[in-house]
């Protein structure tokens, strides 16, 4: 009875570092959207923080369910397995939704580069060609 609660809270704490990794995710998606990316890197630094902690608990989770037997209470197992599958489905897409933000900024900054690479040739064109040296005839005189 004490593994079957011990690996219920710990599923349980697994669901609320997974519900704060999609808290993050959408702050970040907004974070994207607003164009801050200091707050977006922020974000993701909270965000591999909360999964090294994810992690250490499926390892401990792991222990849990290879020492302990869940004939009893597997509803309250799979309904907190079906919780982390919710979060993890809603992380999916939110992350989906963020990369395509990243690749959409990351064409328009590469757009924007190579519109200023253009004025910069075409300015140097022009600039070149005002440095042209006033020429004198031998004989004239000033």
């Amino acid at each position: 009875m004490d593994t079957k609660n011990k690996f219920a809270g710990l599923m349980k704490k697994k669901n609320a570092y997974l519900k704060e990794f999609l808290r993050l995710t959408v702050l970040q998606k907004e974070a994207l959207a607003a164009s801050n990316m200091e707050r977006f890197n922020e974000l993701m630094d909270a965000k591999q923080a909360v999964i090294e902690q994810v992690d250490l608990l499926d390892m401990e989770l792991i222990l849990q369910k290879n020492n302990s037997h869940f004939a009893s209470g597997a509803n309250q197992k799979a309904e907190l397995e079906l919780d982390t599958q919710k979060y993890l489905q809603q992380i999916r897409v939110l992350d989906i939704e963020v990369n395509e933000l990243m690749q959409q900024n990351l064409s328009d900054t590469i757009k924007s580069i190579n519109e200023l690479q253009v004025a910069k040739r075409t300015e140097t064109a022009y600039r070149n060609n005002a440095r042209v040296a006033h020429s004198y005839f031998v004989n004239k005189q000033r």
